[in-house]
């Protein structure tokens, strides 16, 4: 069996792909190549993994993967206008809770009442939800893998240790 040329892992024949690392392995010599020397190999202990069905091609892959090897679905991948997306919701809900703090300083430190603070506060509270969402609805889609297995929180940000 073949090996990735960027990671060592071993991969089936007709895999466009790497699934652990998402090394693309249609180049000409990536057919014939070994594992690079000190590159870890798999033991039967680590390649007995869980898999699941693609959700875009239906082939057996490893829950684990961030991108399918046989057609390279990613759905974690949000591209130019996502990343421009997400900057913008995160943008407009700081600038929103900002606002909302300029709010009750204004009406702790004039003679506005309570009472205008609260529906100032409801109004853009409520408008503050449509950001947020988005970015709650894009972190849900960076933890999914292409089975549909949400990754873990942890393992993402502590490097699996």
């Amino acid at each position: 069996m073949p090996y990735c040329s960027n990671c060592g892992t071993e991969h089936e024949l007709n895999d466009s792909f790497c699934a652990e690392c998402g090394a693309d392995l249609t180049g000409p010599d990536e057919a014939e190549s070994e594992p690079e020397p000190g590159g870890e190999l798999e033991t039967e202990e680590s390649t007995a993994k869980e898999t699941g069905p693609c959700e875009k091609c239906d082939s057996k892959i490893s829950v684990e993967a961030d991108k399918c090897p046989q057609c390279g679905y990613e759905p974690a991948a949000h591209g130019i206008l996502g990343s421009i997306g997400i900057g913008l919701a995160a943008g407009a809900s700081i600038l929103l809770g900002g606002l909302i703090l300029i709010i009750w300083i204004v009406v702790i430190g004039s003679s506005l009442s309570i009472t205008d603070g609260l529906i100032a506060t409801g109004f853009f509270g409520f408008i503050l939800l449509l950001p947020l969402g988005i970015l709650y609805a894009t972190i849900q889609k960076e933890m999914k893998t292409p089975t549909g297995a949400k990754k873990d929180w942890r393992e993402e940000i502590l490097g699996g240790e």
